[in-house]
């Protein structure tokens, strides 16, 4: 296992719009950093309003306290073991997003997404295996090829939401609501 080195930096100067200079990504709103390493990073409650984060490495990223995501291109960007308690990812892009469970110290870390908004975000090939999504509104967002298996979706809101390919078995809770034609029997989400 290697150890990422964090630099943060505090600027007053014009080298950085927002004040945080993590890794080389200026963070805050409409940040570009692409493939960046923001791993074990602790962003709660930062603005990050249509950053691109496009491949970005937030492996046990804290994202936590309303962060604000919405519109964010988080495309194939890695999230596994990431805590997005009550981020807002509305209308975010998070196709062929990871948030896989992983292991830290010997203890298995998935995936928080409890009580996030996810409101139309485009979820697509997005891979939710093990993730918390407990009392997450995900409303009106595409699920095209998901992979929701061991998922918690306990209190989600799934209403309106567009589903096609979904892979799952093993979830676990009782959502809210789902998108109309679509029932949860056994662990599955299925056509009903």
């Amino acid at each position: 296992m290697t150890a990422a080195v964090i630099v943060i930096a505090t600027t007053s100067g014009s080298s950085s719009r927002s004040g945080y200079l993590i890794n080389g990504c200026d963070i805050g709103p409409y940040a570009t950093c692409p493939n960046a390493n923001l791993a074990g990073v602790n962003l709660a409650g930062l603005d990050l309003t249509g950053a691109n984060l496009r491949g970005a490495i937030l492996t046990d990223a804290i994202l936590t306290d309303g962060a604000d995501l919405r519109g964010a291109n988080l495309t194939r960007a890695n999230l596994d073991g990431a805590d997005l308690e009550s981020a807002d990812l509305r209308g975010a892009n998070l196709t062929g997003t990871k948030f896989r469970c992983i292991t830290v110290n010997g203890a298995q870390k998935c995936a928080n997404l409890s009580y996030a908004f996810l409101t139309g975000a485009n979820l697509e090939r997005t891979n939710l295996t093990g993730a918390n999504l407990t009392g997450a509104n995900v409303d009106y967002a595409i699920l095209n090829y998901p992979d929701l298996t061991d998922a918690n979706l306990q209190w989600t809101n799934l209403s309106g939401s567009n589903i096609y390919g979904v892979v799952s078995s093993g979830i676990r809770g009782n959502p809210t609501s789902l998108p109309a034609g679509w029932v949860l029997v056994s662990g599955v989400l299925q056509r009903g």
